[in-house]
């Protein structure tokens, strides 16, 4: 599951039930630059928020399917990952905190263990890559789904040619507020995961958020 864990970095809750399949696409929308849109500021809206949402979990990485859960707790400028995947070779329970400070990611279990990555961990939050890059990638409008008992307004977005992302389209759908509750990614390297949101609030206290000390 090594390189499982890996994927899961650069880009717990209760059970939930197995979240939708991906939606149909149009072959060929007509996109549009994401700079200078009204939905650059949606973006911006989410790479700002605070919150906390439980999202159902699928995907494929490197062959393997994984299942689970992945919850986000995001208090700018940190943020709290806790991903709970099973494969067919095993499961992984991770809680990973993004700081100023640095990362520290914790594996989970009747012993947690925490450490600091030897590798800089890239950041795993597609609306914050776009928030920073705007000019890198461009977006259309897409239909509206009702999720976490909300309503959304959901985007594809696409990088510019000869732009180096590690996707290569990303479906997300927005609260009013910016809060993103589904994120379906295709990845460069072939894989992909959906995380669909069943459970969101707007606040993140300091317990949920706090640095834990990293072990040796």
């Amino acid at each position: 599951m090594s390189a499982l864990l890996g994927a899961l970095l650069v880009v717990s809750c209760n059970p939930f039930a197995q979240p939708a399949q991906r939606l149909t696409r149009e072959p060929e929308p007509t996109f549009h630059p994401l700079a200078g849109s009204a939905t650059l500021g949606l973006v911006q809206r989410a790479a700002a928020a605070t919150y906390a949402v439980a999202y159902a979990a699928n995907g494929q990485f490197e062959g393997r399917q994984v299942t689970g859960t992945w919850t986000t707790y995001q208090r700018p400028p940190q943020t709290r990952l806790d991903v709970s995947m099973t494969a067919q070779d095993g499961r992984i329970e991770l809680r990973t905190y993004m700081s100023p400070d640095g990362v520290v990611v914790c594996q989970m279990g009747a012993a947690p263990m925490c450490r600091r990555p030897a590798e800089a961990v890239g950041d795993a939050s597609a609306t914050d890559l776009l928030a920073q890059r705007p000019q890198d990638y461009s977006v259309v409008a897409r239909e509206r789904l009702r999720l976490a008992e909300e309503q959304t307004q959901c985007f594809l977005f696409r990088p510019n040619e000869g732009v180096h992302a590690s996707f290569k389209e990303a479906f997300i759908c927005f609260a009013d507020d910016g809060v993103p509750l589904m994120v379906d990614m295709d990845l460069r390297d072939g894989s992909g995961f959906l995380l669909e949101g069943r459970i969101a609030k707007r606040t993140v206290s300091d317990a949920e958020i706090r640095l834990p000390t990293p072990g040796p």
